[in-house]
């Protein structure tokens, strides 16, 4: 069966088709090619489609199998007329083909060209990019599709490039840029970039094409005619020299020099203006002469000519010209080079005038001065020379100096000439030189160089001055100072040297012996920094008095010593007084007398301690006898009275006054010493023993600390017993709230032994300090001194010194040094 409209299109009817092989109707080829579709229908395949072409006209058949009882017993075939759109396909086909070939060509021009060409889309990414890209940045080309394409940009110019990238899109025209594209060695060139859109159908840009050329070498060319232009520009802007052009005589350009030079305000008020208004009228002539030679052809010149202008403000300037014709735009014109001399010619009037002072100067200097060149050749000398030496002016020019030995001139001349052509400065020096009669002279001379205007030298001042009786002066003051220096370093006293405001300017070396500090470390300080805080102001007031009175002045007070020690000393101060009557220096001579102090204060001490014994021993005998029978009446009464407490009370007291008169007694008698070796540590042992109870009750702790090997010591151990426990008493009184006491012995030095108590009490002052081992002073409320007083003189006795230091809030330590027994006996 076949039926429908395009059987009859494709010129055929259905009588021709009804019944027949595709065969029969079809070309062999296409037949079999059919055929094979409709094996695929009756093998069951649904919707079997291909496109065939009979006669132009293009058509596509449908196949569908026809199935009864589940087998294909027939097989529809549906046709459609595709003509037209096969045609519209062929032609597009064709088209594709033609624009292939055109891409192809223009492949192999972008492949090519020395240009590099890139492919955008509107986001800026690259759709192609071509080879010689590779060969102008030496990147690789391979995955540089696909990537933002202002990458390579230098960084400075990115956003002038997106600028103009995006005004083609927006304005669909093209445009060019200039900008710099980084290398992959990361240098980078210039290039010129041509940006041209491309539309889509319906009118949009879709990409942007964009052609660069290299055009680093123009670009540097032009920076080289830039730069040589601004150096040319900055040369003539940046001149000393005035320098302005002229047309015909009128001014069409100045620089800033000029403007300075003539007192304009700027260049406004040159330009315009007649050459002739600013030369003096005497002058003119001979420069417009000049100029017309000038004018006739380019490059011709004139040398410096000195001519005279007029200023703006009036005022006359002295100058010096030189002009080249040249061509200015389009027309001949005259460029003039001017420089003020007027500064010049003040100079050289100036100079000639510093010339006729120098010679007065060198006519009348009380020095004697000769001028020698560089070969030791004297060209001039001045008067004092003359008289100086014996020698007159043309004795002498164009000789050696006389005034030394040949062989001692031609000796150190060279090196010195040597010395001042490298730059050397010579120091001033003195020298023997001879008179005209032999006479030996002592001078001393200086050497200066003479330069030229090119700062060579060609010259040598030689300046002398007579010293002979200087020398002659100096000679004896080292006489007289090596005497007294002498005395100064060998003496013991101390010696110094103070100026008006007591500052040191000398310090003999004896300084270092008696107080421990080096003679420098006083020099330049004030003498009055290391006095004793408590004699400060009366060692000042006296210093001010002997400087106000300018008579002597004589002193004791303390100085510090270098370990922080005080030392007495005994000074006097002497005012020395210069030309003019005031004081120029003070001298002082002081005496160490710490000894002299110390045994004065022993003698006192003595003094006191013999005083309190004999009064201790009265008193005793006188108080004791009255006590006893108080004491007897006391408990007679105590058995009457229903109040014991009041007895209590007194007998307390009385007992009290026992004890007093007890120490008085001991103070007073004469003891039995009885000496022997005692260990120290048994020693102290023992008397720990003895204390250790009553350091308990109190809360205190006694720690022991020991020394090995410890000699034995020669002592009245009941005596030195008495000591330790009184001082330990005393420590335990002074710690009310408990606390630890430190009992240590250690080797002192090799010959003596060191006992050493540290508490943890209220301390003592430093006021009450000096005033410690004195009778009947006690820093306890019911003291009475002679504990402690009785203690040193125990000490004393045995040869042996105590040291009591003490902080406030923070404790006390008492040191006992005693002598070590010795192998033959003695002690030391």
């Amino acid at each position: 069966m076949c039926d429908g409209e395009l059987v009859y299109r494709i010129g055929l009817t259905p009588e021709q088709i009804v019944g027949k092989e595709l065969t029969d109707f079809r070309p062999l080829p296409d037949a079999k090619r059919e055929l094979q579709y409709y094996r695929r229908a009756w093998e069951g395949e649904n919707y079997v489609t291909y496109e065939a072409e009979s006669n132009g006209i293009w058509y596509l058949a449908s196949l569908r199998p026809i199935r009864r009882g589940g087998v294909v017993t027939e097989v529809i075939a549906s046709c459609v007329d595709i003509t037209k759109r096969v045609k519209r396909e062929q032609e597009v086909s064709l088209l594709t083909e033609r624009l292939a070939e055109q891409e192809r060509k223009y492949r192999l021009i972008a492949d090519n060209t020395d240009d590099f060409i890139v492919l955008l889309d509107r986001d800026g990414i690259v759709q192609y990019i071509s080879p010689s890209h590779e060969r102008l940045l030496g990147f690789s080309m391979e995955g540089s599709e696909g990537k933002f394409g202002f990458q390579k940009i230098h960084p400075d110019d990115v956003s002038l490039v997106r600028q103009r990238f995006e005004s083609v899109i927006k304005s669909k025209s093209s445009t060019s840029v200039e900008c710099r594209y980084t290398k992959a060695d990361g240098s980078y060139i210039w290039v010129e970039v041509a940006g041209s859109p491309i539309l889509s159908p319906d009118g949009e840009v879709s990409h942007v094409l964009a052609v660069a050329r290299n055009i680093t070498e123009r670009k540097v060319q032009e920076e080289k005619l830039r730069q040589s232009e601004n150096r040319y520009r900055e040369l003539v802007e940046l001149s000393p020299d005035a320098i302005f052009v002229h047309i015909g005589g009128r001014i069409v350009y100045a620089n800033k020099s000029s403007v300075e030079l003539l007192a304009a305000r700027s260049v406004n008020d040159l330009i315009g203006r007649s050459i002739v208004d600013f030369i003096h009228p005497d002058d003119r002539n001979r420069v417009l002469n000049r100029v017309d030679h000038l004018m006739k052809a380019e490059g011709n010149t004139y040398g410096l000519v000195e001519v005279r202008y007029i200023r703006f403000d009036g005022a006359e300037i002295d100058v010096e010209a030189t002009g080249v014709g040249i061509l200015y735009g389009d027309e001949h014109a005259v460029q003039v080079i001017i420089r003020d001399t007027t500064a010049r010619k003040e100079s050289e009037r100036k100079l000639a005038e510093e010339k006729e002072k120098l010679k007065s100067l060198l006519n009348n200097a009380q020095d004697a001065v000769n001028i020698m060149d560089l070969d030791g050749k004297i060209l001039r000398v001045n008067p004092a020379w003359e008289a100086m030496y014996g020698w007159t002016q043309e004795e002498v020019v164009g000789k050696p100096t006389p005034t030394v030995s040949h062989e001692r001139f031609n000796n150190g001349w060279n090196r010195l000439v040597e010395r001042i052509m490298r730059g050397e400065t010579i120091p001033p020096y003195e020298i023997t030189v001879f008179r005209k009669g032999g006479e030996p002279l002592y001078a001393s001379t200086s050497i200066y160089p003479i330069y030229d205007a090119d700062g060579k030298v060609v010259a040598v001042v030689e300046s002398t001055r007579d010293i002979t009786a200087r020398k002659e002066t100096e000679r004896k003051l080292r006489e007289s100072e090596e005497k007294y220096r002498l005395i100064a370093e060998y003496t013991q006293d101390l010696i110094g040297v103070l100026d008006a405001d007591g500052v040191v300017h000398y310090a003999s070396p004896s300084h270092e012996t008696v107080l421990g500090f080096r003679p420098h470390q006083y020099e330049g300080h004030s003498a009055f920094k290391l006095v004793h805080p408590d004699d400060g102001a009366y060692v000042v007031k006296q210093f001010a008095h002997m400087v106000s009175s300018k008579t002597p002045c004589h002193v004791e007070f303390r100085y510090e010593h270098a370990d922080g020690r005080w030392v007495y000393v005994d000074a006097t101060g002497t005012p020395v007084l210069n030309d003019n009557g005031e004081v120029e220096h003070i001298v002082v001579v002081a005496r160490d007398i710490t000894e002299r102090k110390q045994a004065e204060d022993m003698i006192r001490k003595s003094e006191k301690l013999a005083v309190a014994g004999q009064l201790a021993a009265g008193l005793a005998h006188e108080i004791r006898n009255p006590l006893t029978a108080i004491q007897g009446f006391i408990q007679l009464l105590k058995k009457e009275t229903d109040k014991p407490l009041y007895f209590d009370v007194m007998m307390s007291e009385i007992a009290r006054l026992n004890d007093i008169v007890t120490e008085l007694l001991a103070l007073a008698k004469p003891q039995v010493v009885q000496r022997r070796d005692v260990h120290p540590k048994t020693l102290l042992e023992q008397v720990l023993t003895i204390m250790g109870s009553q350091a308990l009750l109190h809360n205190i702790e006694i720690k022991q600390e020991y020394d090995s090997n410890l000699p034995c010591i020669y002592c009245d151990d009941n005596q030195m017993k008495q000591v330790f426990i009184n001082i330990l008493q005393n420590a335990v009184e002074a710690m009310p709230n408990g606390g630890t006491i430190t009992a240590q012995i250690s080797l002192h030095d090799p010959q003596s032994i060191q006992f050493r108590f540290i508490d943890q009490g209220c301390g003592i002052p430093q006021e009450r300090m000096k005033h410690i081992g004195e009778p009947f002073y006690s820093s306890k409320e019911k003291g009475t001194g002679l504990g402690l007083m009785i203690s040193l003189k125990i000490v004393q006795e045995h040869g042996g010194t105590l040291h009591i230091d003490s902080v406030v809030n923070r404790g006390t330590t008492v040191d006992v040094i005693l002598p070590i027994k010795h192998y033959d006996g003695s002690e030391q």
